[in-house]
């Protein structure tokens, strides 16, 4: 067997206090997505374009959470300069997810939790943040600690060699079982609700 390397950076141990203190996460609206979805399309293999994110966001709000330097963060007149994207999956939608059934590029929305509804699980539609963006990635473990989402572990269907890189360096564990199914294209990181 081949031993794994410890987590870099573990999701359950990242401490936004010290890893985005510089960083706002805020909740992506709708006029600003299209910005969002340029910025990181010709990174992103496959991305769903602007209709469909559209689409998800006024579905819930909570799926698309954009992120921004401090020292460059206006309220009144917020812009993102990258993103964090989720879809809280119904059962049968992360069933769907590990039975390849599943079309990320433009979501089902049966399969997607509407507001105030507990997932079966939270899959990591896309991130987009690179440099020192990256670090909001434990703000958005701190949105996502509280109901309805709180124990609910993330899933991720990563597309390039960084992406894989990223998730195994937070500490995300390829291939879960879901349903009987071995997804040995996914990563789980697995959740307890804080106490």
């Amino acid at each position: 067997t081949v031993k794994r390397e410890k987590a870099k950076h573990h999701l359950g141990d990242m401490d936004s206090a010290k890893y985005a203190k510089h960083l706002v996460l805020f909740r992506a609206s709708v006029p600003m997505l299209d910005h969002l979805v340029g910025l990181a399309a010709p990174h992103i293999p496959g991305m769903a374009g602007p209709d469909a994110v559209r689409k998800v966001v006024m579905h819930n709000r909570d799926c698309v959470w954009a992120i921004a330097r401090r020292n460059k963060y206006d309220p009144a007149n917020p812009i993102g300069e990258g993103f964090i994207a989720m879809l809280p999956l119904t059962a049968k939608g992360l069933f769907r997810l590990a039975a390849k059934e599943f079309n990320g590029a433009d979501p089902d929305l049966n399969l997607v939790t509407k507001p105030g509804e507990k997932p079966a699980g939270l899959y990591m539609w896309g991130t987009y943040a690179p440099g020192t963006l990256a670090g909001a990635i434990s703000l958005f473990m701190d949105e996502v600690a509280a109901p309805p989402y709180a124990g609910v572990n993330l899933y991720s269907r990563p597309n390039t060699p960084e992406g894989v890189r990223y998730n195994e360096a937070l500490g995300l564990k390829r291939g879960p079982v879901i349903g009987g199914i071995v997804a040995s294209h996914l990563y789980e990181f697995v959740r307890t609700v804080r106490r």
